[in-house]
C-alpha cells in the first residue's frame, strides 16, 4: 500500500552533523539483492536543498537506534516515465546504521530503504549537485517504522 503522509514528509530530516567517510561502514550487499518486501511504503517528496554526497543513518522510529541491515539504494529519476529508473549505488548499514554515497554526478535521484521482517520501505526524492556552493553536506536521517 503506496501513501503519502504529512509523517512521511517528516521522516527525513536532516541533521547538522555531517559524517565523514571514515565514519561510514556500510558495505556490499549480497550478489544479487534488490528493494526488501515491506509492510507498506512512505513516499516521500524531499525538499530542493542539494547534497554535496549522500550519507547518514537509518533508524527505528520507536526508539531511534540505529538499524542494521538496511539495504539502501540510490536510484536515477527521468523526466520521462518511458524511462525505468537504474540503481546506480547500493550498500547495507552496519551496526551503526550508517550509510554513504559519494562521487555521485550532478541529479535528481531516489533514496530508497529497506529491511528484511516486514519494515516500511522508505522513498525520498533528493538532488546531488556536488560543485554548488549551496550544496548541503548534512546528513539524511532515515526514520523506519517496524511492521504492524
Amino acid at each position: 500500500m503506496l501513501r503519502l503522509t504529512l509523517a512521511a514528509l517528516l521522516s527525513f530530516t536532516c541533521s547538522v552533523n555531517a559524517l565523514s567517510s571514515q565514519e561510514c561502514k556500510c558495505h556490499a550487499p549480497e550478489s544479487g539483492a534488490t528493494t526488501r518486501a515491506g509492510y507498506f511504503e512512505d513516499i516521500t517528496v524531499g525538499d530542493e536543498i542539494p547534497h554535496k554526497t549522500l550519507r547518514g543513518v537509518a533508524h527505528l522510529s520507536d526508539t531511534d537506534e540505529p538499524l542494521e541491515g538496511v539495504l539502501v539504494e540510490l536510484f536515477t529519476v527521468s523526466e520521462r516515465l518511458s524511462e525505468k529508473p537504474r540503481r546506480v549505488k547500493v550498500c547495507v548499514t552496519e551496526a551503526d546504521g550508517r550509510f554513504c554515497f559519494t562521487g555521485i554526478p550532478k541529479g535528481r535521484y531516489e533514496l530508497r530503504a529497506s529491511k528484511e521482517g516486514g519494515f516500511e520501505i522508505i522513498h525520498m526524492k533528493v538532488i546531488v549537485d556536488p560543485k554548488n556552493p549551496q550544496s548541503t553536506d548534512k546528513k539524511i536521517d532515515v526514520t523506519i517504522e517496524p511492521g504492524k
